[in-house]
């Protein structure tokens, strides 16, 4: 009996802790796509509500931040070849 409680303990444990994992790859996997797909719009790749469009993005001191294809080769780089 205490051999089959066990076992029935264990089970519930790794069920409950790969369910876990899987909600967390999930998660991670959706905001990946998100924050990747949001860059590509910015540099243009892809259009961002309804329009494809080069954004141009500027610091406080209105100095250029990015050329057009800058963000999309850092995006991949960094979120896709993981």
């Amino acid at each position: 009996m205490y051999f089959q409680y066990n076992s029935v303990r264990r089970k519930r444990f790794l069920w409950h802790h790969n369910r876990a994992v899987f909600k967390n790859e999930l998660i991670s996997l959706v905001l990946n796509e998100n924050y990747y797909n949001l860059l590509l719009a910015l540099d243009g790749e892809v259009a961002l509500g309804g329009k494809q469009v080069c954004y141009k993005l500027f610091d406080e001191e209105k100095n250029l931040l990015n050329a057009c294809g800058e963000i999309e080769e850092a995006a991949f780089r960094y979120f896709m070849e993981k």
